[in-house]
């Protein structure tokens, strides 16, 4: 005799969802969910000083990839670990990212908006299919080829940014976007 199990509506009616990564290009997209974290928080490390957004990222424009996702990081500090050499790196992705949403980006301190404010907002990303890191995986004992994500190198304005944006082997022509309810 099989399993038997209970299936909701939402899970009986779910349809196969094209998990491969985008391909290289520029989409338009909406922050879809956003969590601020700490580097270390998901495996028990005592040092989660250093934040981040984990974004979900949602295609909006018209097209064969409209509807798909990618999932990005920004870090929202400048410091390396002293543990790790010490001294700093430069963080280009967090200006680029703060000022595709219109926040002022100025030279010393700055005051990031909480991960709520970027729910929904739209930007225009550039990214680039990239193989993953080598691990070690503890179960076989062997070093692991890592997966093939789409990784984001690059935030525009959506309300500025007016041109093609790439599509698989097509191009479709963004029109401005606003990240505001005013008129």
């Amino acid at each position: 005799m099989g399993i038997h199990v209970n299936l909701s509506a939402d899970e009986a009616s779910a349809e196969a969802v094209d998990r491969d990564p985008l391909p290289t290009g520029k989409y338009l997209v909406a922050i879809t969910d956003i969590e601020l974290t700490f580097t270390g928080a998901n495996i028990g490390q005592p040092d989660q000083t250093r934040p981040f957004f984990k974004l979900e990222l949602t295609v909006q424009q018209e097209g064969i990839y409209k509807g798909r996702k990618a999932w990005s990081n920004v870090l929202l500090h400048s410091q390396k670990s002293a543990e790790k050499g010490g001294g700093t790196f430069t963080n280009y992705t967090l200006g680029t990212f703060l000022k595709a949403f219109g926040v002022p980006v100025g030279v010393g301190g700055l005051e990031i908006p909480d991960a709520e404010w970027f729910q929904g907002k739209q930007a225009v990303v550039q990214g680039a299919k990239k193989k993953g890191n080598k691990y070690f995986d503890k179960l076989t004992g062997e070093e692991k080829e890592g997966n093939v994500a789409f990784n984001v190198s690059g935030w525009f304005p959506a309300d500025k940014f007016v041109g093609t944006v790439a599509q698989g082997n097509s191009t479709v022509t963004t029109a401005p976007v606003k990240n505001s309810l005013l008129p």
